[in-house]
């Protein structure tokens, strides 16, 4: 039983996504105007290029996930659209049960080299174990092997959408900054070097 379920419209979430990738690109182009002006004997601070690389990234991961609700809003074949999605946030137990299986998974892969990369049966597992209602399960009260079974057939981006919600609803929500947050104000507050 997770500790609390969320319900999605996927409609909103794409004009969300879509609102974000917005907000996004402006800053990353302002970015990349300010790398166009520099004299060729000008760099871009430590602190700028770090905030470019983020937003790119940021911007793929958001672009993934828009994608996936796109998907899911307007599927191929002959699917149904999935307009609504309810997630849940892992228990303790939930989250070790998904850890369990992934390392058994794991050690089913054993041939696969020196340590297999189960990135995507994780992402997979993860998704399912959050889902709890959606039009494509095909049971009322389904068990996790069901979910898993029934995510499996839904395009990657949309795992990767239902894997990133549901890890933000797992993940407690706490006051305070974060670690880079507050790294970045001991940087502006603390006093400059003066040159002797």
């Amino acid at each position: 039983m997770p500790r609390y379920t969320e319900t999605y419209d996927l409609s909103e979430e794409k004009e969300r996504l879509d609102s974000e990738l917005d907000e996004l690109a402006d800053r990353t182009s302002e970015i990349e105007q300010q790398m166009d002006d520099l004299d060729d004997d000008e760099e871009l601070t430590q602190g700028q290029l770090h905030e470019y690389r983020e937003s790119v990234q940021e911007g793929n991961r958001l672009e993934q996930m828009y994608a996936g609700v796109q998907w899911a809003l307007d599927p191929d074949g002959d699917r149904e659209p999935i307009k609504e999605v309810t997630l849940g946030s892992l228990t303790a137990g939930e989250y070790a049960e998904v850890g369990d299986r992934l390392q058994a998974v794991k050690q089913g892969k054993v041939g696969w080299g020196r340590n297999p990369d189960l990135d995507n049966a994780r992402r997979n597992m993860f998704a399912g174990a959050c889902l709890q209602d959606a039009p494509f399960l095909d049971e009322e009260d389904p068990d996790l092997e069901a979910k898993i079974h029934a995510v499996t057939d839904l395009a990657p981006a949309f795992i990767h959408w239902l894997e990133e919600r549901g890890d933000e609803l797992t993940t407690p929500q706490v006051e305070g900054n974060g670690f880079r947050k507050r790294v970045e104000e001991r940087r502006t507050t603390s006093t400059p070097k003066s040159p002797t």
